[in-house]
């Protein structure tokens, strides 16, 4: 009887320890291309938490070397991020292979600029 429960416990545990983390969380950095001068050329950074079951993410977004400079709102949807940073601009990104995210940042009453982002390891 004691063996069968221990098997049973055993059959339990892998599950729970094999468990992988959501395929987002990690650190991610990327540079806005097209730019001349002002914000667009440094590296931006992506930190990510965690995320919900609603999409709803936990993370930060930032110019590398500055702190995140206020709350950033962080959605996922499918396998398409859409973030508001603290100063409202607008930045859309969507996986494009296991560590690369592609898309477009625009600062506030800029025009749409590339981004692509790969997760730091």
């Amino acid at each position: 009887m004691r063996r069968r429960s221990l098997l049973a416990l055993g059959a339990l545990l892998p599950g729970a320890v094999l468990a992988q983390p959501h395929w987002l969380v990690g650190t991610w950095q990327g540079e806005i291309q097209g730019g001349s001068g002002g914000r667009e050329g440094p590296q931006r950074v992506l930190v990510v938490r965690s995320v919900a079951a609603d999409g709803t993410v936990t993370g930060s977004w930032s110019v590398r070397g500055e702190s995140a400079g206020g709350d950033s709102q962080i959605k996922l949807s499918g396998e398409t991020l859409s973030i508001t940073t603290a100063r409202g601009a607008s930045v859309s990104l969507a996986r494009s292979g296991p560590d690369t995210l592609a898309g477009q940042a625009a600062s506030v009453g800029g025009r749409p600029r590339p981004l692509t982002m790969t997760r730091q390891r």
